[in-house]
């Protein structure tokens, strides 16, 4: 597991540094990024528990989680 961070890590080094020599703008590649990754981890989280259901005593985790 931890190779594979690392390789993730320097994959994300190598895609940065191609992707700012060419015609991507900073913002637009972060925002493409960040869009990817949520379609990715939400279509993971539908795919293992069925819902993208949050309950109600589940909210203040989530807002803690999204203030870190």
């Amino acid at each position: 597991m931890l190779v594979v961070a690392n390789v993730l890590w320097s994959l994300n080094y190598a895609t940065t540094k191609y992707a700012f020599e060419g015609a991507w703008e900073p913002l637009a590649f972060s925002a493409t990024r960040f869009c990817v990754a949520g379609l990715a981890f939400g279509s993971l989280v539908l795919w293992r528990e069925g819902s993208l259901r949050v309950r109600r005593e589940h909210v203040g985790l989530v807002l803690a989680a999204a203030a870190v």
